[in-house]
């Protein structure tokens, strides 16, 4: 366990300015600074974007760094967990991403908490890695027994909503209608791919039935 005075010179030491800041929680290597870190409220303030007339930017967290390194700590896991579900939410990209890092280096009975987190950031119009990672974590979820918590997150990651491009019946006449779904047309295909082949092997008729409903819901948003 850490003293409380080198817990409060280190805190003094992040305060001076960005370059301290930064180069604490990229070099410090304990889980046991998890729980002193947390206690000083380190978790509870992610960077928001930063908008500047049409562009927007996503600054990295330290912090949040910091916990994914940990995650992959097997006795620090339960706490990085804890302190994961505590951290408020944000339309910050970068801190999905190493949240996503963090589900997938936990246990799945432990990354499943996560998952109804993961299933807002799918509906964000800009993700980051979340393509490249979130099929991995629903395999990782299935094969890991947590077969629900891998549906309600492919089933999220794999819905489809009408065209946004189609305004009135008369351009879905002329037109016709192209379901758009929620990630670019190459990741989804990548997604599908990976995930259908183990969800249909473990959880059999469950995993058939969200295709089914989804390629349903293709040909209803298609009319």
């Amino acid at each position: 366990m850490l003293k409380e005075e080198t817990v409060k010179r280190a805190l003094v030491e992040i305060a001076k300015g960005d370059a301290e800041y930064v180069y604490f929680f990229e070099h410090v290597k304990s889980a046991a600074w998890l729980e002193p870190l947390a206690r000083h409220g380190r978790f509870q303030k992610p960077p928001e974007p930063i908008r500047r007339e049409q562009y927007i930017s996503f600054p990295a967290w330290p912090e949040s760094r910091y916990l994914a390194r940990m995650s992959t700590v097997s006795e620090a896991q339960a706490a990085v967990l804890e302190i994961a579900l505590r951290i408020p939410e944000t339309e910050n990209v970068c801190v999905h991403d190493d949240l996503m890092d963090i589900a997938l280096n936990l246990q799945p009975h432990q990354a499943a908490i996560l998952v109804p987190r993961v299933c807002v950031w799918v509906q964000d119009p800009v993700k980051r890695q979340l393509p490249y990672k979130i099929g991995d974590l629903i395999i990782r979820l299935a094969e890991g027994g947590e077969q629900q918590a891998a549906l309600t997150l492919a089933g999220a990651a794999l819905a489809l909503g009408p065209d946004p491009q189609v305004a009135n019946e008369d351009d879905k006449v002329m037109m016709g209608r192209q379901p758009r779904p929620r990630f670019q047309d190459f990741h989804y295909e990548s997604i599908v791919t990976s995930v259908l082949p183990v969800l249909a092997r473990i959880t059999g008729l469950a995993g058939v039935r969200l295709f089914s409903d989804l390629l349903d819901d293709w040909t209803k948003l298609s009319r």
